[in-house]
């Protein structure tokens, strides 16, 4: 009881110290470090602290030690909500043992959640999927004797949106004798998303062998991921709150200035459009209030082809801005659109057909600002298959906290130690081949091409039924590719003229696009 408005949170000096003297401590998680409550306890006499997750469903978290965990002496140790519910319910019946060490049995094999091999992306549109998934667990013998036929089962089961679940992958694969103390990982055959296409995907792994596991609690383990329509986002989906998931929320050691990146490739990208970024941030601040976060999306050309993302190969296209004003949460999701750094205007047309992107959540300040983490989702298993072909684009985040105006300082860039989870940042985009109500009719929109074939320039003229808040035109070439682009504000009759002579001969659409829908003409060029 730490006399406060949440008295097993353990945030303030113990009310009832003389209780917790030459005992195990039961904390809750929630609202200050994991550091000061377990010091909070150590002082008040505790032998050891269990800190239970608030969050059902979520398991266990590492505990970050904060400001003053490294004066913390005693085992400080995280069990899931309901393990904790658990035994608050046995203490209202009898006296609770625990021992909290490394407790061996005979027969131990088992994982946990870096042992877990996951897809490259925990959420992507299924126009972008470019891999294939190879499941697998990194098997660990924590018994006492060798184990022998060590098998890894994956079932991938696919449940459409509104739909029913499937099983639509099923493998197995053995590994004959593992050493005690060993670890290794077992492969089970690639799986391709792209077969399946849309969904929520559930990933079931199970350890099993010759002999009965004694302790089966690191035997079963569940991922996700989610083929979306039009989101990207390296961890997993929350499909009840239509957010990502988030476990954790992490910043720089101190507070200040912190960024976190997150990196994709879009393929068919003039298809498309960069729209908007969702994500989670949070304060040790007694609210939001005045807190400003930004969001910054860059093109990014790998020149030199090392994989690595330097501040030179950078190009700074799109940004998004939050300040709260919020007197009350600590806590709140951000969504903002992206502003196209040379338009103005909400939303990013890729120019290239193949980009690659990094979408950047930033707190420039002196005060602690964390983004939000899935920690279930863990990147270690990808990063080794990956090996020597691991790029930036790969990691599960890249920190940065050094940067002049838009550009980030890349020589800084860094990950924490032990920390291979998923930044939670969603990038939303749009495919401009749907996004639209529906094709205009000639009498709603007229559009004169001239002259036509066009050598030097082609001017168009557009004439619209009814006025339209926003007018944009695209002209793309017989691969699609976007060539030209512009947009205008209010506007019911233009005419505008547009320069070919760099663009090589062959045939060329140009398309308008408004509120009530689009409209598409070909023309040609000719030198």
């Amino acid at each position: 009881d730490d006399g406060s408005a949440n008295p097993t949170q353990g945030c303030n000096e113990p009310m009832n110290a003389a209780d917790l003297a030459g005992k195990i401590a039961l904390i809750d998680r929630g609202s200050c470090e994991f550091g000061v409550k377990c010091l909070n306890a150590e002082n008040a006499g505790a032998i050891a602290v269990i800190v239970f997750n608030n969050q059902p469903g979520q398991g266990a978290i590492t505990m970050g030690a904060g400001s003053v965990g490294g004066q913390v002496t005693i085992p400080c140790v995280m069990l899931s909500y309901e393990d904790g519910q658990i035994i608050r319910e046995a203490l209202q019946n009898d006296t609770v043992n625990i021992t909290i060490g490394a407790l061996r049995f005979t027969n131990d094999v088992g994982s946990d959640r870096v042992g877990l091999s996951n897809p490259p992306l925990g959420v992507v549109p299924a126009s972008q999927i470019n891999f294939f998934f190879t499941p697998g667990v990194a098997v660990t013998n924590r018994g006492l004797v060798d184990a022998t036929n060590v098998t890894v089962n994956g079932i991938i089961t696919q449940t459409p949106d509104g739909g029913s679940p499937t099983e639509v992958y099923n493998e197995s694969e053995t590994l004959g004798k593992l050493q005690v103390d060993s670890t290794e990982f077992i492969q089970l055959l690639p799986f391709d998303p792209a077969a399946t296409g849309k969904g929520f995907y559930e990933i079931s792994y199970d350890i099993t062998s010759d002999s009965v596991d004694e302790l089966q609690s690191d035997n079963h383990f569940t991922s996700t991921f989610y083929v979306s329509d039009n989101l990207f986002n390296k961890g997993e989906w929350n499909l009840d709150e239509n957010v990502p998931r988030i476990t954790n929320a992490f910043t720089i050691s101190g507070g200040g200035n912190i960024m976190f990146m997150s990196g994709f490739h879009v393929q068919n990208a003039t298809s498309f459009r960069a729209d908007s970024v969702i994500f989670w941030t949070s304060t040790s601040n007694p609210s939001l209030d005045g807190i400003r976060v930004e969001a910054l999306l860059y093109t990014w050309e790998d020149a030199n082809g090392d994989g690595t993302a330097d501040t030179d190969e950078l190009n700074p296209v799109a940004f998004a801005e939050k300040i709260f004003d919020d007197t009350v949460n600590t806590g709140a999701w951000v969504r903002i659109p992206l502003i196209d750094l040379n338009t103005f205007e909400e939303g990013y047309l890729f120019e290239d057909e193949e980009v690659d992107v990094l979408i950047g959540v930033r707190y420039e300040g002196a005060d602690l600002v964390f983004f939000g983490f899935d920690t279930q989702y863990d990147y270690q298993q990808f990063l080794n298959l990956a090996g020597d072909n691991l790029s930036d684009l790969d990691l599960p985040y890249i920190g940065v906290n050094v940067w002049d105006g838009f550009l980030p300082d890349m020589s800084q860039a860094f990950l924490f130690t032990g920390l291979t989870s998923a930044v939670a940042t969603t990038l939303v985009i749009t495919d401009l081949t749907t996004d639209v109500k529906d094709v205009l009719p000639e009498e709603a929109a007229q559009i004169l091409l001239f002259p036509n074939p066009a050598a030097d320039h082609l001017i168009a003229e557009v004439r619209l039924e009814q006025p339209t808040q926003a007018l944009e035109y695209r002209i793309t070439d017989a691969q699609g590719r976007l060539v030209w682009k512009e947009r205008l504000q209010q506007a019911a009759f233009d005419k505008v003229q547009i320069s070919t002579a760099a663009l090589p001969n062959g045939q060329y659409y140009f398309t308008i696009q408004t509120e009530q829908g689009f409209r598409t003409k070909a023309f040609t060029v000719q030198h």
